[in-house]
């Protein structure tokens, strides 16, 4: 009679990457560089008020000693996810003072006041403790109006970057990330990985977003988790292969959809099949969106007849409100319900509103953006020959 073969030899008669005790996987820490802030974009305007201006808006607010009669007010500026008030002093001639209430007590006469300095002929402040950003104070004309106002702009993007050591694979995984006022893992935040070892990160295949929470690595699926600073970037191995996700870049094929029409008809993205469509994410609650309407109307009613298709994803609002925002406006194109987190938008990965994806009779991006960036007139204009008027 034969004896069953003791565990211990059994479990090393198992092939590669098993185990007989179901062993955690091994997570891959990388640390990341000194943050360094993105000098070219600005992260927002925050436009100064008279005294009596703000507290209006926002109350009574205890002020440091000695301001002189310059002194303006204002509000939200972001330090760490706190939204903090601030009071501007002085002018180009005597220099500016910012006092922040940064411990957030409600008392700007406890917090150190700080200097702007003159950089390419504007004054800036910049913080380094903590978030680092700058400030600069400008002249800017406020939405609506025609004069420009005294504001603040806030310059708060910064960017890390690290590399893996992922067993297998032959080089380092280099990889860049972007905080937002010394945030990192907000969901919104990308996160870019160098595949091709070229120094650069493609916007579209490259790039994912904290909320993405898995990456594809050479075929193995890896869970990522991003320190809130940003000092550190943890892979850790999945047991179960993730799908690849769509390539959303022109050229690239649009990936398919299942949807059901605000008539109730389910249908698809290739039901469109041998039109252009234009994949259209928007919102009544969007300004931009309802600026956008009366221009998608003007397209749709000039190249409808020849092979033109609007499909609008609204996002957020209940059906009765979108059926009458549709009937007053005049889309008569097809239009599908979910929410900013529903499918569609997930496929797509959409992370604002409007965002349009331009699709071509084949079933390919014609333009893969979003839709402020896409011109989207002289698209079709170039693709039928006809001059919009």
């Amino acid at each position: 009679m034969t004896r069953p073969a003791p565990a211990s030899v059994l479990c090393g008669l198992v092939v590669a990457l098993t185990s007989c005790s179901s062993s955690p996987p091994v997570p891959i820490r990388a640390q990341t560089s000194e943050a360094k802030l993105v000098e070219t974009s600005s992260n927002g305007t925050m436009f100064a008020m008279t005294e009596a201006e703000f507290e209006k808006k926002a109350g009574v607010l205890r002020k440091p000693a000695g301001l002189t009669p310059a002194a303006r007010f204002g509000m939200n500026l972001t330090i760490e996810r706190q939204k903090r008030n601030w009071i501007l002093d002085g002018d180009m001639k005597t220099g500016y003072t910012l006092h922040v209430d940064l411990n957030g007590d409600g008392d700007l006469g406890d917090d150190e006041a700080r200097q702007f300095a003159m950089e390419e002929g504007k004054p800036t402040l910049r913080f380094r403790d903590g978030a680092i950003f700058k400030l600069v104070v400008d002249w800017v004309v406020a939405p609506g109006q025609t004069k420009k106002q005294l504001a603040v702009v806030r310059y708060a993007t910064t960017r890390r970057t690290g590399a893996f050591a992922i067993p297998r694979r032959t080089l380092p995984l280099s990889f860049r990330i972007t905080g937002m006022s010394g945030v990192y893992n907000a969901k919104h935040l990308p996160l870019s990985f160098d595949f091709d070892n070229d120094g650069t990160f493609d916007p579209e295949i490259e790039r994912y977003v904290v909320s993405e929470k898995h990456v594809n690595i050479d075929g193995r699926s890896f869970g990522f988790v991003i320190d809130e600073r940003g000092e550190s970037v943890t892979l850790t191995p999945l047991a179960d292969r993730r799908p690849d996700r769509a390539i959303l870049k022109t050229g690239f094929p649009a990936p398919d959809f299942q949807f059901v029409d605000l008539d109730g008809k389910t249908r698809r993205l290739s039901d469109f099949r041998g039109k252009v469509v234009l994949l259209d994410f928007w919102g009544i609650w969007c300004p931009s969106c309802v600026e956008m309407a009366p221009e998608l109307v003007r397209l749709f009613e000039t190249y409808h007849a020849r092979g033109f298709e609007i499909i609008g994803i609204e996002a957020n609002d209940p059906r009765e409100k979108v059926a009458a925002f549709i009937a007053q406006r005049r889309m008569p194109w097809t239009q599908t319900l979910e929410s900013d987190k529903g499918p569609i938008a997930t496929l797509y990965r959409v992370n604002g509103w409007p965002t349009a994806f331009l699709v071509g009779p084949d079933g390919k991006f014609l333009a893969a953006t979003y839709l402020g960036e896409v011109d989207v007139r002289a698209e079709l204009e170039k693709l039928w020959g006809y001059k919009f008027s």
